[in-house]
């Protein structure tokens, strides 16, 4: 019961229930919704957690002793993944079906989808495969009047759908709707970082090399102000052989071996795997 959850915290930073009530609902009301006699209104219960400095996160988390619950683990799972990684795919995609098969639930129906695109194109790298299933996801998508953050992250992971120009207008509009959150949380500026590094994996893809240049140089800055090593690191392999592309010139060894050095001096094999996946990659698609 959510009463005895509320209750529990309350007791736990000593509060009374006048301390916890007052100018919000009756202390009779409040009582009856701890023994799980009643449910609160959605405005009484927020206002409680806000006195109660609890977050809803927090709250759902201790009132589901101490764990994720399934739907949030999925979340959570695909949240966190900053590449493809066909292990904690695979994950997500069982744990979905699992929840699936017990309700309905659109935004863990697009999840669902989209990690097993990313998996289609992990093992055979065809694009019109994983575009299949990301369709799925665009279906229900373009149909909202605004995007929400949830729906932003969604899309910024299925822009290799669109031809470039199609992702570039869909990146702006996300974009656009994304300064609405800027006083939010500066995560929330990384999501629109991650759009235009997104970007240029796209433009780079297509043979729009001058362009992903350019964008990839605007990333570089934003991640190193940021200070983040790991993706500074990737976008200036990119920087490199996209260098070497455009100018026709001899391949910079040297200063792609010191994204490696690098990434050895700080004993970071996560980065140096995907430096290694990326620069194989890339020399593929820009025939280097």
């Amino acid at each position: 019961m959510l009463g005895s959850t509320v209750k529990k915290i309350r007791n736990s930073k000593n509060y009374s229930q006048i301390q916890i009530t007052k100018g919000i609902l009756h202390q009779t009301s409040f009582s009856k919704f701890e023994l799980g006699k009643i449910n609160l209104t959605a405005e009484h219960f927020n206002r409680i957690l806000h006195r109660l400095d609890i977050s809803h996160e927090e709250f759902k988390y201790i009132h589901n002793n101490h764990q994720l619950t399934e739907r949030d683990y999925i979340i959570q799972s695909f949240l966190k993944l900053r590449f493809i990684d066909i292990h904690v795919l695979e994950d997500i995609i069982h744990k979905a079906e699992i929840l699936l098969q017990s309700e309905e639930d659109r935004y863990i129906q697009d999840i669902y989808f989209i990690s097993k695109g990313f998996i289609s194109l992990k093992r055979d790298g065809n694009f019109d495969t994983a575009s299949t299933h990301a369709h799925q996801v665009w279906e229900r998508l373009q149909k909202f009047d605004t995007w929400y953050l949830s729906d932003i992250h969604l899309i910024n992971n299925i822009l290799f759908l669109f031809p470039v120009e199609t992702a570039i207008s869909i990146s702006k509009l996300a974009i656009a709707q994304l300064e609405r959150y800027h006083s939010l949380d500066t995560k929330y500026h990384l999501m629109t970082i991650t759009f235009q590094y997104n970007l240029v994996h796209l433009l780079i893809r297509e043979g729009y090399f001058k362009n992903a240049f350019e964008l990839n140089e605007q990333v570089i800055a934003s991640f190193k102000k940021r200070k983040l090593y790991f993706q500074t690191a990737l976008s200036m392999l990119r920087k490199q052989l996209l260098l070497t592309k455009i100018n026709k010139g001899m391949y910079v060894e040297d200063s792609i071996k010191s994204l490696f050095d690098l990434a050895t001096i700080i004993d970071d094999q996560e980065l140096i795997e995907k430096l290694k996946e990326e620069q194989t990659y890339l020399i593929q698609i820009l025939q280097l």
